[in-house]
């Protein structure tokens, strides 16, 4: 809810504020001659302010407006007959099985012509054509016509209520078990149930990057958006973005809670979703919804960003069965096998760009990843492919590409699309042209200029003016060049240190045509295409206010993204094509979806566009009207010689224009500061604390829900096994054979092994370190050495009971109840206990400090493994491959077992650079006792390979949750760190800031395993840390009995 009182009390305060800066700001641009920009700050107004941008207000989160006659119920559409008994079946298992069913009377093509506020005129802005060749010395004086008779309308924020949104996803999760919902669920359904609680999802979610498209056959409006989840609270910072798709009526008023039943493709399944009805297949959804897209899933296991599909734009296509269906393009990262240089298959990750038709089916991911969990080999997903060029390699870096659909293409194919058309890049133009039916997804080049990307970027998709006019039943040849087809759509610069903020996007309106042309090649008539960017505009401001990129900084609006980014043309609506004074007059009305700040979906409309393209001095895009001077076209049309290339001199096929309008957007983008920094300047020293307060203080109670929602889930993740009695541990028990006569500081320690290996590994160095105790001034009284339960001889014990997985927090609870078991000893106040653990040992040692801190007086721990990685998948694809982790043996006739699995322990496995007496204990505890003295022609170690990888594989369960955990630790740690560690150094760095005791020993020259590989350095080590502990005072707290709470 919003904060009422706060800002009833400030809103007046800010309207005065407001206006006095926007009159110190005119007078300091009053000597300004670029007249646009005057006018834009003239015509633009504060939008928002400080206490509900802090809030989130501004992403249209929180806007609140009533129920509509359709909120739950379900949207049948026009022109099909269904039978009602059918339909109900297929939603006797959903939310909407009791809901109404509703179908309009009839399809209407355009949505109804109804602005909701009065227009006002648009500042005069700069359009940039290529009639005529000209260097870009010459932008303003002969490429620039201005442009003043377009008008615009108030920017309207589209409602997203998240709350909602959220609710009704955890209602398919939770009830309706939706397969989608389950699959994405690990990413962010912890924390979002605790934010929803704590009324601060808009903290974590934030919604851009909106289009839309109008569904004529339900008669509403589908927003398509990126929804994205960022657990740091950063828009610029997400773990993952999703497709969301909400419902709005013909007034753009959301409806809130309704199914649309859809046609759809039918698929040779019998498991395949949707029903049957009037000879076509069918399915539905429940909306709001993110979309089933399949993307690349971590599922939380890792520190992977930025997952799933971003920067949806949407477009409408007509399939071959006659009617409309919306597809969506986004770029995303995925995993493919590919090979290097040395011909070698491995796992490449990619961004690339995709496609979905939102309202048909594929059954899994269709390839998107190179291993996928098996459970979603059968779940749908929104149909998608990946787009490529045929021939071509796929690049590491594929983004904004802007979907356009040719009207003549259609007509070509009889009326439906067969294919689709992608502006690749803007300067330098590329279009590719890419197959929707026979090979969906596989594009070839129509058109390319050689160079780089450059600044311009794509924003909207582009519409094709002669479907507008064809809708319209104009005739195209007495307005159009033969074999012409112009499209129309706004792109968006992309600057950096322009003069406002890091980096600073406004849209440009685009013009690009395409010309056929015919050629003989071989002797037969063939066509070519050419297109070029025929105008192109400097930044238009669409009188939008610009929100702050820093919410708590709401007068800063140039520290850090300053963006105002045009994602889609929703309508484009035409009427009464006339000629008035030998000029072709129309009304038009164009409605942009935009986003500001990376924060909002909004809209706004503008009246004109069309006129004043039809009327562009230059006259080089349309034929002049009849009874008109007629101007020779030619000059402007594309020619090409003997050779089937394009005549030197012919205008347009250059980049001068989109030169001239990025020259442009910096001249903007530079005024733009400097007239924002005034403002600032007079708001430097206002106080917003108060509405940051707010903020802070919900911040504060999510973050306390957090770790006490994680302390829960870490008892309620016990699982049933030594602390019920099911498994057992084995451990090894070493006590001083002689009395402390010294009455030295005495210890006692607890060691755990890392995954693969066992307790054996400790005992030559336990012995020296008995050996050498006295000596450093201390006395060693008990030793314990532990295997984990599926380790060792632990794994012996227990091979009746053991699983699949094993969680590494069970490890720590089997520690304790090793420890408790041990009381007479550890719980002697005379000694202080030590835990010690190494790799996923470590990881234990620190959970065993954290849940039970009064029993140990410190913690060392030796290259701990603390955070999910991709180590995991290395170890399974890459080191069980090549033969470092075997465990079961042939033993040749005449051979023993010993020599058998001495030479592979010490020639091919992971621990061949073992001390000799480190691995020799460590063989002893994995052959089982009965083997020795025996022959036998097959042996198998007691941790088999599975037993080992399903340890590594439990990391993934247990660690994501350990950074919040780590920052509790309150007993000294103590961290033996190898220069040659395996950990990434980034994950070194983080264990030292969220350990807050911690003091890290660093060991240059060493390895991961250098306790196992550098024994006699680890025992002087720890025997160092011993005599510092000695000294130290008692870490003690009140005992508390080990009791987990289930």
């Amino acid at each position: 809810m919003l904060f009422s009182r706060l800002r009833h009390q400030h809103e007046s305060v800010l309207l005065v504020v407001a206006a006095f800066s926007l009159v110190l700001l005119l007078w300091q641009l009053a000597d300004y001659d670029d007249q646009s920009i005057t006018d834009a700050f003239k015509k633009a107004s504060f939008s928002l302010g400080p206490d509900k941008l802090i809030s989130g207000v501004g992403s249209g989160a929180y806007i609140e407006q009533e129920l509509l006659p359709l909120h739950q119920s379900v949207l049948l559409p026009a022109r099909w007959n269904f039978d009602k008994a059918t339909v109900k079946r297929h939603l006797q298992n959903t939310a909407s099985r009791h809901w109404p069913m509703v179908q309009p009377e009839k399809s209407l093509d355009r949505s109804p012509d109804r602005s909701r506020s009065r227009f006002v005129p648009h500042e005069p802005f700069n359009l940039y054509h290529s009639a005529e060749n000209w260097p870009e010395d010459q932008c303003d004086k002969q490429l620039n016509s201005t442009v003043d008779s377009l008008q615009v309308n108030s920017r309207e924020t589209l409602p997203g209520n998240f709350t909602h949104i959220l609710q009704v996803l955890l209602e398919e999760h939770d009830d309706y078990k939706d397969p989608y919902y389950q699959e994405i669920a690990p990413l962010f359904m912890k924390s979002t149930r605790i934010a929803l609680e704590k009324d601060l999802v808009s903290a974590f979610w934030y919604r851009l990057s909106g289009s839309s498209v109008w569904l004529k056959d339900h008669n509403v409006h589908l927003l398509v958006l990126r929804f994205l989840y960022s657990h740091h609270k950063a828009r610029n910072d997400p773990k993952a973005s999703f497709v969301l798709v909400q419902v709005f009526d013909e007034n753009w008023k959301e409806i809130q809670d309704v199914r649309l039943v859809f046609p759809t493709n039918k698929l040779e399944d019998p498991d395949a979703p949707g029903f049957e009805s009037d000879g076509q297949h069918f399915h539905s959804y429940r909306f709001p919804r993110l979309m089933p897209v399949p993307f690349y899933n971590d599922y939380g296991t890792s520190n992977v960003k930025y997952l799933g599909p971003e920067d949806p734009r949407v477009i409408l296509i007509k399939n071959p069965d006659g009617y409309e269906e919306p597809l969506i393009v986004f770029n995303a990262e995925h995993h493919k096998m590919a090979k290097d240089k040395n011909g070698k298959e491995e796992d490449h990750k990619y961004r690339s760009m995709f496609m979905s038709r939102l309202f048909q089916l594929q059954k899994g991911k269709g390839g998107l990843e190179t291993k996928v969990r098996p459970l979603t080999n059968e779940m749908f997903f929104v149909r998608t492919e990946e787009l490529g060029i045929k021939g071509v390699d796929r690049p590491r870096k594929a983004k904004n590409w802007t979907p356009v659909i040719s009207d003549i293409d259609r007509q070509h194919s009889g009326g439906y699309d067969k294919s689709i058309l992608f502006i690749t890049q803007v300067k330098n133009l590329a279009v590719a042209k890419c197959d929707l039916v026979d090979n969906p997804g596989e594009c070839e080049v129509l058109y390319k200029r050689d160079g780089d990307i450059g600044e311009m970027r794509g924003g909207t998709p582009l519409l094709s003016v002669n479907s507008l006019l064809r809708e319209k039943n104009v005739p195209l040849n007495q307005i159009l060049p033969r074999g012409r087809e112009v499209f129309v759509g706004f792109a968006r610069a992309h600057l950096t240190h322009c003069g406002c903020g890091v980096s600073f996007y406004r849209p440009n309106l685009l013009v690009v045509t395409k010309d056929e042309v015919e050629t003989m090649v071989d002797g037969e008539r063939k066509r070519k295409y050419l297109f070029k960017v025929s105008h192109i505009s400097g930044f238009l401001s669409l009188h939008v206010p610009i929100d702050p990129w820093h919410i708590d900084k709401p007068y800063a609006v140039c520290q850090g993204v300053n963006a105002l980014i045009p994602n889609g043309v929703s309508d484009w609506l035409m009427e009464g094509l006339d000629i008035v004074n030998g000029q072709w007059t129309v009304k038009d009305r164009m409605s942009i979806a935009f986003s500001v700040s990376d924060f909002s979906v909004d809209r706004v409309e503008v009246k004109g566009v069309l006129n004043a393209l039809l009327n562009v001095p230059d006259k080089s895009l349309f034929l002049q009207p009849p009874g008109v001077a007629t101007i020779d076209m030619s000059a402007f049309l594309p020619q090409l010689n003997l050779e089937g290339k394009l005549k030197d001199g012919v205008p347009g096929y250059t980049n001068t224009n989109v030169g001239c309008a990025i020259r442009s957007g910096k001249e903007f983008c530079k005024k733009f500061g400097q007239s924002e920094l005034v403002i600032e300047d007079e708001h430097r020293h206002e106080d917003t604390s108060i509405y940051k307060t707010v903020y802070d203080n919900k911040v504060k109670e999510y973050d306390e829900a957090f770790k006490k929602a994680e302390e829960e889930k870490v008892y309620r993740a016990i699982k049933d096994g030594v602390r019920k009695n099911i498994l057992k541990v084995c451990y090894r028990k070493y006590k001083a054979t002689t009395s402390n006569e010294g009455n030295l500081p005495s210890f006692n320690l607890v060691f755990h092994h890392g995954t693969g290996m066992n307790k054996g590994m400790w005992h030559s160095l336990i012995d020296q370190i008995y050996n050498e105790a006295k000596s450093s001034g201390v006395y060693i009284n008990t030793c314990l050495a532990i295997d984990a339960v599926n380790h060792g001889e632990s794994a012996e014990a227990n091979k009746e009971y053991l699983g699949e997985g094993f969680d590494w927090r069970d490890g720590s609870y089997d520690i304790l109840k090793v420890v408790e078991n041990e009381t007479e000893a550890f719980l002697d106040s005379s000694s202080k206990n030590i835990i010690i653990g190494h790799s996923m040992g470590g990881m234990m040692s620190l959970y065993s400090s954290y849940l039970q801190p009064q029993l140990f007086d410190s913690c060392i721990v030796i290259n701990p493994v603390c955070y999910p990685g991709k180590e995991v998948t290395i170890i399974r694809d890459k080191l069980v491959p090549k033969g470092y982790l075997e465990t079961r043996f042939d033993v040749p006739k005449g051979e023993s077992w010993e020599n058998v699995v001495n030479k592979y322990m010490r020639t091919g496995s992971f621990f061949q650079r073992f001390d000799d007496i480190v691995l020799d204990n460590m063989i002893h505890d994995e052959v089982p006792e009965d083997h020795y003295g025996k022959k036998v022609d097959k042996i198998a170690l007691r941790t088999s390979q599975e037993y080992t990888l399903a340890t590594y594989m439990g990391s993934q369960e247990a660690l994501p949750p350990m950074g919040a955990v780590l920052q509790y630790i309150r007993i000294p740690v103590i961290r033996f760190l190898s220069g040659e560690d395996t950990a990434p150094v980034a994950d070194r760095e983080r264990l030292a800031k969220d350990v807050k005791t911690m003091e890290t020993i660093h060991f240059a020259g060493q390895r991961h395993i250098m306790n196992g590989e550098s024994p006699e350095l680890t025992v002087r080590a720890l025997l160092d840390v011993f005599k510092k502990r000695a000294v130290a005072p008692p870490t003690k707290f009140p005992f508390i009995s080990i009791k987990p709470k289930l």
